[in-house]
């Protein structure tokens, strides 16, 4: 196995780039998932590490061998497509071993490598059957059982589990798991099903518009977003994001606007346009006894409830902006959505509170360890709000 690096990676479709000068580098052992919407550039960066489509500039690096002018055959990757690509009049075992027709491997150590991999993903039974007789979920383990047989340096995929029912998709993708943990392989795994990347992935990387947006652990990316984009994108319902501006009230540092007053530390700060953000799990009503004491306040006035069994969603208004507020179920839910159409506060733990600029749409690093009610006697920590990250 071997570490894979990237560089200023790009591609071009005549005026159109799908992918725009990615800078990347994938351990070795990782299983890294590249995320993002239709069209964000994944499966071009995908087919470009597999050599089946020619970068217009940059380079590939596998283990320490630039490999960019290197046929797929030589690049020692294997890659599981959407569709399997199983032949359909050879037998499991022969798609199995046509891999290995060229390998300088006896008759009996190509039988032993196909037996050991048929094993190892339980589907020694099915070797004599043809891919017509077998389930989706069973043509997904031959296909990756095919790569499997060339000990490759790296598995590349795209969107494996998309044509398997929801059922089976959380089954195979138990199975990868334990299977990368088996190996200690590096995956590359395309998907657009943010499920799959949050369940499977060791990292993350989140595409948009054929650039990186953040790269980080799936806890990374959804607790601490890099941008608007990713905020909105992670997360189901996705993260509310409220118009406010950061400014200097009587000392202290405010984050205000429409039905919105939060204090956040004292000290002073230039006005800055931003939004809040919020996740709705962290969101929910001001009980009454706490209405007159809790410093976080958003004014809403709440639309309507969807129940899910388990849970609610809550949907409200504030500052103009819709917001989703996500909480176990309360009470008796009834058929379809109830319209409670009441104000109500809401209010959460200013731990959870997300900023991001904008006009950048980056994510801001805010720190009130560093303001200067905090700081050593007779320092000074300016500004409150560091650079966007």
């Amino acid at each position: 196995m071997a570490a894979i690096e990237l560089s200023g990676l790009t591609r071009r479709f005549k005026d159109t780039t799908a992918v725009d000068a990615v800078d990347l580098t994938v351990e070795d052992g990782d299983f890294l998932v590249l995320l993002g919407p239709s069209g964000c550039g994944k499966s071009t960066l995908l087919r470009m590490l597999a050599g089946l489509l020619e970068p217009t500039a940059g380079t590939i690096r596998i283990g320490n061998a630039d490999v960019t002018a290197l046929s797929p055959r030589r690049r020692g990757i294997a890659m599981v497509f959407q569709n399997y690509a199983l032949y359909p009049h050879l037998s499991v075992r022969q798609n199995l071993s046509f891999p290995l027709r060229f390998a300088k491997l006896t008759k009996e150590e190509k039988q032993q490598k196909v037996a050991a991999v048929a094993e190892s993903l339980d589907i020694a039974a099915l070797l004599d059957r043809k891919p017509k007789e077998l389930s989706g979920g069973q043509c997904q383990r031959v296909a990756v059982g095919r790569a499997l047989v060339r000990d490759p340096q790296a598995f590349l995929m795209d969107e494996p589990l998309s044509n398997l029912d929801a059922s089976l998709r959380t089954s195979t993708r138990q199975e990868l798991t334990s299977l990368h943990r088996q190996l200690g392989a590096t995956f590359i795994y395309v998907t657009h099903d943010q499920v799959e990347a949050m369940t499977m992935a060791t990292r993350i990387v989140v595409l948009n518009k054929g650039r990186i947006e953040q790269v980080g652990t799936p806890l990374d990316v959804y607790d601490a977003p890099a941008s608007v984009f990713v905020a909105q994108f992670i997360g189901s319902p996705a993260m509310n994001l409220v118009p406010a501006t950061v400014t200097s009230r009587d000392g202290t540092v405010h984050l205000v606007g429409e039905g919105i007053s939060v204090p956040l530390w004292e000290g002073e700060t230039e006005d800055l346009e931003v939004y809040l953000g919020v996740r709705p799990e962290h969101l929910r009503p001001l009980t009454p006894h706490e209405s007159g004491s809790a410093q976080v306040r958003l004014g809403c006035q709440l639309t309507h409830t969807e129940h899910l069994g388990n849970e609610e969603i809550l949907y409200g208004q504030v500052a103009g902006t819709e917001v989703r507020i996500r909480r176990p179920r309360t009470g008796q839910a009834h058929p379809g959505p109830s319209a409670p159409e009441r104000s109500a506060d809401l209010t959460f733990a200013l731990e959870h509170l997300h900023l991001f600029d904008r006009k950048t749409g980056r994510r801001l690093v805010w720190l009130p360890e560093l303001a200067p009610s905090t700081a050593a006697e007779g320092s000074h920590r300016q500004p409150v709000l560091p650079a966007a990250v």
